[in-house]
């Protein structure tokens, strides 16, 4: 499993080395073509432009028929083209020849290794071609190499002779291409250093990812409890963070759920218990004993039916969806509140205040939870002791309570009642599955709120939920209601 999740962290690596070398790839490439092209544009033009200054200089000379060298006047066709020849700008991959009746009569001295005159494939295609108008390129290729060629027609007298003007192509491009393979070796180094960079940077970046990938993976198979270590403000580590969030719930709904386990072991064993008991000594005989039996069995029953609705509140608890807050009057809520609670025994119910105020709760949740803490209170008083409830509102916060002059809970008993299975003082004398509480402290804490509890032995019990409350309010006591 680890070899699997390692090789899938470096594969995301290699996919984002790998993309990034193909962008930069691409940009390189995508810069060097159209520099390239414009370049081998304006070598073109420039070519072109020379090719057409010869023509324009060959046709000036020609109109004022002197030799550009002596100044006398051209006697002869061939003198006219060797003049004209002779006044023409030559370099090392541009020439002119001068042709009569198909013979070179005359060529601009260039560079060593350039000759024109030796191309008698040119000399042979410039001739075939016919009289030009005005100047035109022509591209001419033969075993040498390939030509921009223009050509001018001389005539003097009954003669006609032709010059071509003639610009090597390959040597033109030359210089171009060979900065341009230096340029390709260079970007080919470049990419593959940025390749080793990128490699290194990225595998920096993504090793919080790796990080991430052991602890789940500890946390999967030995160390629950293992978490994500987060630094910095960046995205991992708000993924961090959230991974972190994450494993805490998961690890709260398998403490839930074990908890959920251990309450259907510990609760539902003893009513199971009994029921079995009745039903193993019942006399099918004795219609008495049968029916004695049966009231027996159903109350048992009850009790389990109660006790699992217990255990799914406590299950349910964790869920976002536990406590369906909306604006509720707690004037209201307490009131319906205390109607309902005076029917769950002979008691002396006393209302001991009233919240003027509007809050966002689950008013079900809420009437559950004071419903539970009234009937903890009857359990644990006689008939005729007081029982309160009440609300009120501070700056900060409502709470709400219920109150009791019951037989109290011992102190050191007191931090640990809210836990599952932890009773009060004198619990052996009352029925009950020790969940109440740890009810009413879900509920509680699933609306933003804590439980806070004062009692003294003989004196009673008061718990108080406290919600927060963000905006100052004022609200209304009312005298005390006797029930």
């Amino acid at each position: 499993m680890p070899k699997r999740h390692n090789a899938a962290w470096r594969s995301i690596r290699a996919r984002v080395v790998a993309t990034t070398i193909i962008i930069a790839t691409l940009a390189v490439t995508f810069a060097g073509v159209i520099a390239y092209s414009l370049e081998h544009q304006r070598l073109e033009q420039t070519a072109h432009a020379d090719l057409f200054t010869q023509y324009e200089t060959a046709q000036m000379l020609n109109n004022r028929g002197r030799d550009p060298l002596t100044g006398a006047p051209f006697h002869s066709l061939d003198a006219t083209l060797d003049g004209v020849v002779a006044g023409t700008i030559s370099t090392a991959s541009q020439g002119t020849l001068a042709l009569h009746d198909g013979q070179v009569v005359a060529q601009s001295t260039n560079a060593p290794g350039f000759h024109l005159g030796r191309d008698t494939a040119l000399i042979e295609q410039v001739s075939e071609l016919a009289p030009d108008r005005s100047p035109r390129i022509h591209t001419i290729t033969t075993e040498v190499t390939t030509y921009y060629v223009v050509t001018a027609d001389m005539v003097v007298g009954h003669e006609r002779g032709r010059l071509v003007f003639a610009q090597d192509r390959q040597a033109l491009y030359k210089g171009l291409n060979d900065s341009y393979r230096t340029y390709v070796g260079v970007a080919i180094g470049s990419i593959i250093l940025f390749g080793f960079i990128a490699w290194l940077a990225i595998g920096r970046l993504l090793a919080p990812i790796q990080v991430m990938q052991r602890v789940v993976q500890r946390v999967n198979d030995t160390e629950p409890t293992h978490r994500i270590p987060v630094r910095g403000d960046d995205d991992l580590s708000d993924l961090g963070r959230n991974i972190n969030a994450m494993l805490d719930r998961l690890a709260k709904t398998f403490e839930d759920q074990q908890a959920f386990y251990d309450d259907v072991s510990h609760e539902l064993r003893t009513p199971l218990t009994i029921v079995r008991g009745h039903l193993e000594i019942l006399d099918p005989d004795d219609p008495e004993d049968a029916s004695a039996t049966k009231k027996r069995t159903i109350s048992e029953l009850d009790r389990m039916n109660l006790l699992v609705d217990d255990m799914m509140t406590l299950a349910k608890a964790r869920r976002p969806d536990f406590a369906r807050r909306r604006p509720t009057d707690v004037a209201e809520l307490t009131d319906t509140t205390f109607e309902k609670a005076q029917s769950l025994g002979d008691r002396r119910w006393v209302l001991d205040d009233i919240a003027d105020a509007e809050i966002l709760l689950d008013p079900r949740r809420i009437e559950q939870a004071l419903l539970e803490l009234s009937r903890n209170a009857v359990k644990f008083t006689e008939p005729g002791q007081v029982i309160a409830l009440g609300s009120d509102v501070t700056a900060d916060e409502v709470r709400l309570w219920v109150r009791d002059e019951g037989i109290g809970i011992p102190p050191e008993r007191l931090p640990h009642v809210t836990k599952r299975h932890v009773r009060g003082a004198q619990s052996s004398r009352t029925e009950g599955q020790g969940l109440g509480l740890a009810i009413v402290d879900s509920i509680t804490q699933a609306h933003s709120g804590t439980l806070h509890l004062t009692s003294r032995l003989g004196a009673g019990t008061t718990v108080t939920m406290r919600f927060p409350y963000p905006r100052e309010d004022t609200h209304e006591s009312y005298p005390d209601r006797g029930g």
